[in-house]
């Protein structure tokens, strides 16, 4: 016949506690320590629930010293909301480690490089020909490159327009920026104006420089005789 209690001991007849961090079951003989859940620690000889974004694996040992439980750690491109690792928004990343068990943490937007534009929320590279200044936010709306006039095109209205006959421009103006303009072209020494290209005299023939390729031909002249 049973004689003491769940969690008592008989003791010279008399039913005794089973120390901390011990239990009996009826009908065992005595008393045995008491196994810990998974995701619980050991404090004061109780088995205690783990804190919010933290773990800690089966059987510590109640009848023991105190445990701990371990933090959660967010994998790479994870953040903190309410102790719990969520994955980043697209666009944005974070470092690997942030600890759940502590406060909340935010994801960084991706910051585009150099020549690379926002499409969906993802660096693109640029088309070529095509620019863009680094800077751009994943996290934000589309952002185009800009395109890149060729040599002897100017920008007017955004547009890479030729240059008029007689002008030149080096390439790479941006058609994102202001209007840019064409210079005149002055032809060299021993140059005349054709067509509005400034061409090589002919053998025989001189000309001084700075005829002016906007204007009309110009004629070489006969070299004089000393």
């Amino acid at each position: 016949m049973e004689f003491c209690e769940a969690n008592y001991y008989e003791n010279d007849g008399f039913c005794e506690p089973c120390e901390p961090g011990f239990m009996r079951e009826v009908g065992d003989t005595s008393c045995e320590p008491i196994f810990c859940a998974e995701n619980e620690r050991v404090v004061d000889h109780s088995c205690l629930a783990c804190g919010k974004g933290a773990t800690n694996e089966a059987d510590d040992d109640a009848s023991g010293n105190d445990t701990t439980c371990d933090p959660t750690l967010c994998a790479e491109d994870e953040f903190v909301l309410d102790h719990v690792c969520e994955v980043c928004v697209f666009g944005s990343e974070n470092e690997a480690d942030d600890d759940a068990s502590a406060n909340d943490t935010t994801c960084d937007g991706t910051l585009c490089p150099s020549n690379y534009h926002v499409e969906e929320h993802v660096c693109v590279a640029c088309e070529a020909g095509t620019i863009r200044t680094a800077g751009d936010d994943a996290l934000g709306e589309n952002t185009a490159c800009e395109a890149l006039c060729a040599k002897n095109e100017y920008v007017f209205q955004n547009i890479c327009v030729s240059c008029p006959p007689g002008m030149s421009n080096e390439s790479g103006d941006g058609v994102f920026g202001e209007d840019t303009i064409c210079k005149t072209i002055f032809c060299a020494e021993n140059e005349h104006v054709s067509a509005h290209v400034c061409e090589p005299c002919a053998a025989g023939l001189t000309n001084v420089s700075g005829d002016n390729a906007r204007g009309p031909n110009t004629i070489c002249d006969t070299l004089r005789q000393e």
